[in-house]
């Protein structure tokens, strides 16, 4: 969670992507990461915190996760 609220914050979205399909695969839920998105954006700012929530649903979408 960490990982991916620094990737949030410092526009890391390639590695991003991965990091938050590995928290899928570990049991986080889409609402969490939903919800981890929007408090970084609190603290790195909005378009951070947007871009973090694009990359998300991207990848939910990929897996057919429907949120």
């Amino acid at each position: 969670m960490i990982t991916i609220s620094i990737l949030v914050a410092t526009g890391k979205e390639r590695q991003l992507r991965n990091h938050v399909l590995a928290a899928l695969r570990f049991g986080l839920s889409p609402q969490q990461l939903i919800e981890m998105m929007i408090h970084a954006a609190h603290y790195s700012g909005w378009p951070s915190g947007m871009n973090g929530l694009r990359v998300l649903q991207d990848a939910l979408d990929e897996r057919g996760i429907e949120v």
